[in-house]
């Protein structure tokens, strides 16, 4: 007979899909910056306007970037804590608050000192987001399918970059126009707030085999945090992050590398902003076979408990060589110049992809980059959920993200430092190209690191069980115990 689908189910699937359009939220608003940098340099810098004054602000948005990142990265491990304590969902909610809150006041910044204030306060609120909102997710779906649910978790994240990216190359024509994208999201934000009111805040452990019908009350303490860090795939899981994301915060400055191709080429600077961040964007498209890869990382799974820490391991290293022929291939978009308009633009482009080979390779290596580099995104995410108790889930995340925005932060503003030095062999923007073929090198430590994970795994694993179904008969044993006559 077949299930119906009740209320429950319906609020179920509610509360993930608000949690994973938050997720894709939180990164628009944190990659969008960089799509609007050539317009918010002259709207801060004071007249006269050189182009000393604009490579010195162009270091300063830059270095607020790489701020808003390490703050929501040092952040996420409060949050996460306080997660694993208390109640996840009315957390959520004031996070929610305060980031959107804190964008509404966007219209008012008129210098690089009111936009770091504004984005501090932003940060703290985008900072509960990512490890409150994942260890809901992980509590609402069962082991044998957290690599297929979780892809979809990473992968609103990549669509949100890709959707901040776009919106505002959309959105934004003169300097004046530079704010409107965060106080858009501003807006979806106290949107998202109605939403909260409806959805649910799963038990922990509510997916685990071992604690079916039984009653899960463990929260973290402050002694647990020895337990986490003796966990070696733990740290191997977060030491991947350290380098990962040197490469993944590098990649803020693509947009801006594009836009400087294409203008010289010939396009004028208001159609090379939007060419460029559409040719970026088509970088993230390849983030979609995330999918595939979390759901080959449950099918291997049953077989052996290595494959997701395999799966990692192989496409990290494999994304090297196709990330860095997407960088160099020379294509020639020329053919475009006189061409204006958004659809006109995206039209012309799609063009190119068919009459012209180099722009076609370009593209094909993009897919395939993205999507090795994005195939460690959902196993990743689901390793954590594997190797942790439910109440230590949002703290490990939040030390993962700790790490993360360490190595993402420092991608985002040490592209610039190397460019400069390269520009003493490459003019602008060929030194930009070249720094991010360097940092791709990266990715090298990264795979290294989940070999290592391969080889403690296991142990991990198999512990969680162990300790999971320990309490379930404690718990069972003190329920089926009789009162003393």
């Amino acid at each position: 007979m077949k299930k119906e689908f009740s209320k429950a189910d319906f609020l179920r699937v509610f509360t993930i899909v608000v949690f994973i359009i938050l997720a894709s939220i939180d990164n628009s608003v944190l990659d969008m910056a960089s799509s609007v940098y050539y317009f918010m340099k002259p709207a801060f810098v004071s007249a006269p306007i050189t182009p000393e004054k604009l490579a010195e602000m162009e270091i300063y948005l830059g270095f607020v970037n790489s701020l808003l990142i390490w703050i929501v990265a040092g952040l996420a491990l409060y949050w996460g804590y306080l997660g694993d304590k208390g109640n996840r969902k009315r957390l959520l909610l004031i996070g929610t608050a305060i980031w959107s809150a804190s964008l509404a006041f966007t219209p008012l910044v008129f210098n690089i000192i009111s936009w770091l204030i504004v984005q501090c306060f932003a940060g703290v609120g985008l900072a509960c987001i990512a490890s409150v909102g994942f260890s809901v997710i992980v509590d609402f779906v069962s082991p044998e399918r957290r690599g297929l649910a979780l892809s979809f978790w990473g992968l609103s994240q990549g669509v949100g970059t890709i959707l901040g990216k776009g919106l505002a190359a959309v959105i934004v024509k003169e300097p004046s126009q530079w704010w409107w994208p965060f106080f858009s999201f501003s807006i979806i934000g106290f949107i998202m707030i109605g939403l909260y009111f409806f959805t649910l805040d799963p038990k922990r452990g509510a997916t685990e085999s071992e604690l079916k019908n039984t009653d899960y009350d463990y929260k973290i303490k402050r002694a647990d945090l020895g337990f986490i860090l003796r966990k070696r795939t733990n740290l191997a899981l977060m030491l991947q992050g350290l380098t990962a994301q040197v490469v993944w915060g590098s990649l803020t400055w693509l947009p801006f590398v594009f836009t400087q191709k294409v203008v010289d080429q010939g396009l004028p600077q208001s159609s090379g902003g939007l060419v460029g961040n559409i040719i970026a964007g088509l970088f993230g498209i390849g983030g979609i076979f995330s999918i595939l890869f979390g759901a080959l990382g449950d099918r291997l799974q049953k077989k052996t408990l290595k494959a997701r820490p395999l799966i990692s391991a192989v496409t990290a290293l494999a994304g090297i060589p196709l990330f860095m022929v997407m960088l160099l291939v020379p294509f020639d978009l020329s053919a475009i110049v006189g061409v204006t308009g958004t659809f006109p633009l995206i039209g012309a482009l799609l063009n190119q992809l068919v009459v012209n080979p180099l722009f076609a390779l370009m593209f094909w290596c993009s897919i395939a980059a993205a999507a090795f580099m994005n195939a460690s995104s959902p196993n990743w995410f689901a390793l954590i959920g594997d190797v942790n108790l439910p109440e230590h889930r949002g703290t490990v995340f939040g030390l993962g993200n700790l790490v993360n925005g360490i190595g993402r932060g420092i991608g985002s503003i040490v592209l610039p430092v190397i460019s400069t030095a390269f520009l003493v062999y490459y003019p602008n923007p060929w030194n930009y190209l070249w720094s991010l073929v360097v940092v791709q090198l990266f990715f090298i430590p990264t795979g290294i690191c989940y070999w290592y994970a391969c080889r403690h795994v296991e142990h991990d694993y198999m512990e969680v069980r162990t300790i999971l179904a320990e309490r379930a008969a404690t718990s069972k044993a003190n329920r089926d115990e009789k009162p003393a006559a």
